[in-house]
């Protein structure tokens, strides 16, 4: 059994009188293409991790020598008067970014980092802490999300991660994922060497679902915020986490006039 977001989005839009939502894509300008090159690498201690210029997680090792994921980003669902995507994930994006904002006042591959990106319409910023605990073998991402314009926005957010756990990206069938309403991870069964990655939001009001959605080229839709299907759980084989925010505390799926949404995401080694 699959699930597809919009579906509860229409029921909801249908409750509170707005109008149906009609999937379009806005043209974007000229932005960084997607990369998972590394641009900020932080391989001095465990977990090791790095970030692509665009605000990708595009490394987590831990253990020592074992990679949990494929590649990482960010979401916004735009369903105002049209369903509108904004994504990268590194692997993919959605064309219309305009180009990132880097601060590293402490100079190259130091904390804090911070990445800043705007959409190219204007109407959203997503601001992106990075920073790392080596105690608790754990990266945290502080994600803020900004309505630019002085009216209401119905939107909600995601965070896509391809987990291929312990370097499984020739033999994805081997991980096995699940979700929960704070959480999405994926892991190598005790068969092989038995670790993975947790993708935790620290608990608010806007907390919704850790979906789990298959990865593959044919599926390149499920990238997308606005149109991805996620699996019934627990499932297997080569799939992805998408955690997804609905903004309940400014109202359901409301995000005020230039109001901001901040949630904490941890990366958590299994």
């Amino acid at each position: 059994m699959s699930f597809r977001l919009t579906t509860l989005v229409i029921l909801v839009l249908s409750i509170s009188a707005f109008a149906q939502v009609k999937k379009v894509k806005k043209p974007g300008l000229a932005s960084l293409s997607p990369s998972q090159d590394c641009f900020a690498i932080f391989n001095d201690k465990l977990p090791n991790f790095c970030v692509t210029q665009n605000g990708n997680i595009s490394s987590f090792i831990f253990p020592a020598g074992f990679s949990q994921l494929f590649t990482d980003g960010y979401g916004v669902c735009d369903l105002t008067t049209s369903a509108v995507s904004y994504y990268d994930d590194g692997d993919q994006d959605s064309g219309n970014w305009l180009n990132p904002i880097v601060s590293e006042p402490h100079g190259p591959n130091t904390f804090p980092l911070t990445i800043t990106r705007t959409t190219s319409d204007g109407i959203w910023t997503v601001k992106q802490v990075f920073s790392r605990n080596t105690a608790d073998a754990y990266v945290k991402v502080v994600i803020t999300w900004t309505n630019n314009t002085a009216a209401g926005k119905l939107a909600y957010f995601s965070r896509y991660v391809d987990i291929d756990a312990d370097n499984n990206v020739t033999s994805p069938s081997l991980n096995f994922f699940d979700g929960s309403a704070n959480a999405g991870w994926g892991y190598a069964p005790s068969t092989n060497t038995s670790h993975g990655l947790t993708v935790r939001s620290n608990q608010s009001d806007n907390n919704f679902q850790g979906f789990v959605t298959s990865f593959s080229d044919s599926l390149g839709g499920n990238h997308d915020p606005c149109n991805f299907v996620s699996n019934s759980t627990p499932s297997q084989g080569d799939q992805a986490v998408m955690y997804v925010w609905i903004p309940t505390a400014q109202g359901t799926f409301i995000v005020q006039p230039h109001a901001k949404i901040t949630q904490t995401l941890e990366y958590r080694p299994m």
